[in-house]
């Protein structure tokens, strides 16, 4: 046990003074503000995944739940895909329901606002148990709140949601690392079971390592491994809602295929750029009209996260701090080494080797450097507080602004020289890139020589930290719109091409060619509502087919049929496109118009083909091929008949179930243009029927003679199984926690035993 005469390392009681109101007060009105124009004017993220992923699948939930049913399925996406056992929809974790709010945007961007309160809160919690000054806790919420690394995340939500709980997860960890209470532990498995409900991979790792080296760290003995598996234990009862139907669904979708090198290591970190912590414009430079980035072999791709910076005099705290081996120096330095290692990626030694090793599916290894820039925002509050009471630690931070200012002046020269333009293999778009790079060096040289000028006044103490803060607030305040950019919230209304289609009677599944036009051919640019790409379709009520599959969570016959669709038009095969698309049940085709205006750059072509129909051939998948031979009623399936005819009298479709009544003049092969997967259960007049696959990525079923009705429905048991398990460890682990609160309550008002010993 550590010594409890160290205060750093005693058991932290919550006392609200004043002071500590006053700075979380502050903090948490700053953080506000800084998304007033989200909350207040109807400005609302788009940058990214956002529009494109979380906004359309926040949309998908939303219906569905508003149909009354549980979000099993979700009919919109890929003629069909799961939807709460995938963990992209975050279905169980519980700040995702403000989407069921009455405004459906609103709900999101308070969601979105809310995770960034989240995390400046339980920072400020975190490190006023570390006993830190309130200034400093005040100071690392603030930072970690509006630093580069969460606001790069409020374009990738699962890792946001993620980041925001980091700080909650090491207070309770800690406490119970120190004092044993039963309610920390309950809580430290609360809060990672709430990041494994959020269910990104990476993340849940990295919460993983933190914890279990912090515990190493503290303790030194092997019972280190003994309690953090037994948070982990806790945690996965409570997140076994997600993680339990996420391993089987990975099975089934196209993360079950082993992922090249190239994608693996896609995203590599720079090597060089960890600089940007102290000079945020060395890589690239933000502004509201474009983001620039040039430190990547691909200039038109932009970075995974596109910020570290927190703050230059943040990094002159944390560098301070090395310095001077302030105290947990050690477990930042090997963390964030660590860290640093494997995001390089393809540039180091350790992610190649991992992959040879085996380990092939944790794609995008910049992603592995948000623990090491969560924990130097950690050092650095630490670093303040040493600031705000020694003058000695107050001169060596001032030394270190200025070799960061020097820092800055090289960064302008070097934007100035010809150079620039050879490092980093800059072509066509020399001129631009170059005026932006001087103007960010330009900056960053404003900046650290304003950092200087404050900090002669060291001798000051008042002054000089009256004088940073408003420094701080100008320089991480001034990034916001930036590096999470807004837009109008009428972006998200539908366009017109969305108005059209919803006076279309029946329902409407569309193919978006436009999207894999623009995929295919870098130099395409459409704007999203001209073309209504995929998914934000589903915003606006309209099912899709063939979209690309950005997160690899499509299910296997869904990429099966996409890969057949995308060979035979490679092919030019005019005969086989259309019935393939006929297959997925197409009502419309978006396609490109070639030399048409800008405000008109696509065409709505219908096509109405059936979503359900009965076969009028079944011929053997192996002769797909050869479609050109067969009638537009055929089917391919493994085990083909001779089908009677059949005709469908009425269909009634929800997200988990769809019926039909039929009529059949003999045996009939009824096909369904909704992707297979093992947990559709068919009947017919109330008898359970064997579904079959059809057409490569659908199902179908036989028909016997007669009127009928037949009822398919889809309920994955993992997912109910998982869901009891979860509800039941979360209520016991908070019934733990506040039985634990009361009990230690308690004992402290029990008035003392009268002293009888004399």
């Amino acid at each position: 046990m550590p010594s409890k005469s160290h205060p750093a390392l005693t058991p932290y009681t919550p006392v609200v003074s004043r002071r500590e109101l006053a700075a979380l007060g502050i903090v948490l009105t700053l953080v506000t503000s800084a998304f007033a124009d989200i909350l207040l004017l109807r400005q609302d993220f788009y940058s990214r995944d956002v529009a494109r992923i979380y906004y359309p699948e926040r949309r998908v939930l939303r219906d569905i739940a508003y149909s009354g049913q549980f979000p099993f399925w979700n009919p919109r996406y890929g003629a069909g895909q799961p939807v709460a056992a995938n963990p992209a929809y975050e279905v169980f974790y519980p700040p995702q329901w403000l989407v069921l709010l009455p405004s459906f945007s609103f709900g999101v961007r308070l969601e979105i606002v809310l995770h960034f309160l989240i995390a400046a809160l339980g920072m400020f919690v975190l490190l006023r148990s570390l006993r830190l000054r309130a200034e400093a806790a005040g100071f690392g919420a603030f930072t970690l709140a509006l630093g580069g690394l969460t606001l790069s995340l409020a374009s990738l939500l699962p890792f946001l949601f993620s980041v925001a709980w980091l700080p909650w997860l090491a207070y309770f960890a800690r406490r119970f690392l120190i004092d044993r209470h039963r309610r920390d532990f309950a809580l430290a498995a609360l809060i990672l079971g709430l990041i494994l409900l959020i269910g990104e991979q990476s993340m849940i790792l990295q919460s993983g390592v933190l914890l279990l080296a912090y515990a190493i760290y503290r303790l030194r003995s092997a019972r280190a491994v003994t309690i953090t598996s037994a948070i982990a234990g806790a945690a996965l009862l409570v997140g076994l809602a997600q993680i339990l139907p996420a391993l089987d669904h990975q099975r089934d979708s196209g993360r079950a295929t082993t992922m090249p090198y190239e994608q693996v290591t896609a995203w590599s970190l720079h090597p060089a750029r960890p600089l940007e912590i102290v000079a945020p414009n060395l890589f690239g430079r933000f502004s509201r009209e474009a983001i620039y980035f040039w430190a990547s072999d691909d200039p038109s791709r932009l970075p995974w996260l596109y910020s570290f910076y927190f703050g230059l005099f943040a990094a002159a705290l944390v560098i301070a701090g090395f310095a001077h081996r302030l105290r947990g120096w050690p477990f930042v330095a090997i963390l964030s080494g660590g860290g640093y290692l494997l995001a390089i990626g393809r540039h180091g030694p350790l992610l190649p080797l991992l992959f040879r090793c085996g380990l092939r599916s944790i794609r995008y290894p910049e992603k592995w450097f948000i623990t090491p820039a969560f924990l130097l925002i950690v050092f650095a509050a630490v670093a303040a507080d040493r600031f705000l009471a020694d003058s000695t630690f107050r001169k060596t931070t001032f030394i270190v602004s200025i070799g960061l200012a020097s820092i800055a002046l090289a960064s302008l020269a070097f934007a100035y020289s010809p150079l620039f333009a050879r490092v980093w293999n800059l072509t066509g778009y020399y001129a631009d890139i170059t005026s932006e790079a001087r103007a960010g060096a330009a900056t960053m040289v404003f900046t650290a020589v304003a950092l200087v000028l404050i900090l002669t006044l060291r001798d000051r103490p008042r002054l000089c930290v009256l004088l940073l803060a408003v420094f701080i607030l100008i320089d991480l305040g001034s990034r916001v719109r930036t590096v999470a950019p807004r837009v109008d919230g009428t972006f998200y209304d539908p366009p017109p091409l969305a108005r059209m289609l919803m006076r279309e009677r029946g329902p409407v599944r569309i193919f978006n060619d436009v999207d894999w036009q623009v995929f295919l051919r870098p130099g395409t640019h459409i704007a999203y509502q001209l073309a209504m790409f995929p998914e934000m379709q589903a915003l606006w009520g309209f099912d899709e087919v063939l979209e690309t599959d950005v997160t690899r969570t499509m299910l296997r016959p869904a990429i099966e049929f996409s890969a057949l669709f995308w060979k035979a038009r490679v092919a030019r095969r005019s005969d086989l496109v259309p019935l393939l698309l006929s297959f997925a049940g197409v009502t419309h085709v978006i396609a490109p118009r070639h030399n048409a205006p800008a405000s008109a750059p696509v065409d709505l072509v219908p096509v109405h083909n059936d979503r359900y129909y009965f076969a009028g051939q079944l011929v053997a998948q192996t002769r797909i091929w050869e479609a050109g031979r067969w009638s537009r009623r055929v089917a391919f399936v493994d085990a083909p008949f001779e089908p009677a005819p059949g005709r469908i009298l009425a269909v009634r479709e929800r997200p988990n179930s769809i019926d039909l009544d039929v009529v059949c003049e003999g045996h009939a092969a009824l096909v369904l243009s909704v992707t297979a997967h093992k947990y559709w259960r068919a009947t017919i007049d109330g008898t359970p029927s064997p579904l079959f696959a059809a057409n490569v990525g659908f199902q179908a079923l036989t028909v016997p003679l007669g009127r009928h009705h037949i009822a398919l429905s889809y309920r994955n048991p993992l997912v109910i199984f998982g869901a009891l398990v979860s509800a039941v460890s979360a209520i016991v682990l908070a019934l733990v926690a506040v039985a634990d609160f009361r009990s230690r309550s308690r004992e402290r008002r029990a008035p003392l035993s009268p002293d009888t010993s004399s």
